[in-house]
């Protein structure tokens, strides 16, 4: 979790790809998150066995 309303992954050079979702609900979530250094398309991310769509939060400074 990246904060109270987004979850996300970072890379190996410091970019982070996530998504902005609310979880503050007191209940257990499931997430999954699979990662390829190919870029943003290769990557996904699942919440509850929901597919969400991805977008790069920050670039390497």
């Amino acid at each position: 979790m990246l904060s109270e309303s987004s979850i996300g992954f970072s890379s190996a050079t410091d970019n982070l790809f996530g998504t902005n979702i609310a979880l503050e609900d007191n209940k257990w979530h499931y997430l999954v998150a699979t990662f390829s250094k190919n870029g943003l398309n290769s990557n996904t991310l699942f919440v509850d066995g929901q597919e969400l769509q991805l977008e790069q939060l920050r670039t390497k400074t």
